[in-house]
């Protein structure tokens, strides 16, 4: 098994080797099922605060274009960072590579192959990621849980 310093530095080689790539949905069944659209308040209170600012608003990006092209985009790393207030360059260690590297991470995003599959749907925040949440999130959570429980 990979261990994590070695997955960052493949992911990062990954993204310095294809600086410009195909990116595609990732399709899963079941986080489509119980998730969040990338663009839900949902993602922005409570994903927010472990996957960063920059990387939520890359899914939201990537949710976009993914609406408009569902087979995927081709994806300009350089422009996408630029276009996110990230900065343009191209180097292993740039803000864009790291924002895609924490996407991986934290699985919203996985490299396959000669591309990039990336969740626009995000999975309910899991009980191993909320130790992350400020208590104060911590209780919104809860409430909204014991909401959705109620209307089932």
């Amino acid at each position: 098994m990979m261990e994590s310093g070695d997955r960052r530095r493949a992911t990062l080689d990954w993204l310095v080797g294809n600086p410009v790539m195909a990116v595609r949905p990732w399709r899963d069944e079941v986080v489509e099922a119980q998730g969040f659209d990338a663009r839900h308040v949902y993602v922005e209170t409570f994903w927010l605060p472990v996957l960063g600012p920059s990387a939520v608003l890359a899914l939201r990006r990537f949710a976009d274009w993914m609406d408009s092209r569902p087979v995927g985009v081709e994806v300009d790393l350089v422009d996408l960072g630029a276009s996110l207030g990230l900065g343009a360059g191209t180097g292993r260690h740039t803000q864009i590579n790291r924002t895609i590297g924490r996407l991986v991470d934290f699985g919203m995003a996985r490299m396959c192959g000669d591309h990039l599959e990336v969740r626009t749907t995000l999975p309910p925040v899991p009980l191993r990621v909320r130790r992350r949440l400020p208590p104060l999130l911590l209780d919104a959570l809860d409430e909204h849980e014991l909401r959705q429980s109620s209307l089932t």
